[in-house]
């Protein structure tokens, strides 16, 4: 007799079979489903990081006129500073 012999019988062969066959397509829907998902997330994250340099561009353009002034008001000071020093800057 077949080692196999009784499980033939009882078609527990095959039904292993088709439940081996039926893990595998849950794990191939599962796997797709995750590639889905990480493509979701990448977009979501490529959106988010797109969004975030606009603000931050954004920022930086509102930001530059205030920093010249900044500038500007410390090359003032310092120059008056100088002068009541009695340096002079030619």
């Amino acid at each position: 007799m077949p080692d196999n012999y009784y499980f033939d019988i009882l078609g527990v062969d095959s039904i292993l079979r088709r439940s081996n066959h039926n893990a595998m397509a849950d794990r191939n829907q599962l796997a797709n489903e995750k590639k889905a998902l990480l493509d979701e997330a990448t977009v979501i994250e490529n959106n988010a990081k797109s969004q975030i340099e606009a603000i931050q561009k954004e920022a930086q353009e509102q930001l530059k006129p205030k920093h010249e002034r900044i500038i500007a008001i410390n090359d003032e000071l310092l120059k008056s500073i100088d002068e009541e020093a009695g340096i002079v800057n030619d």
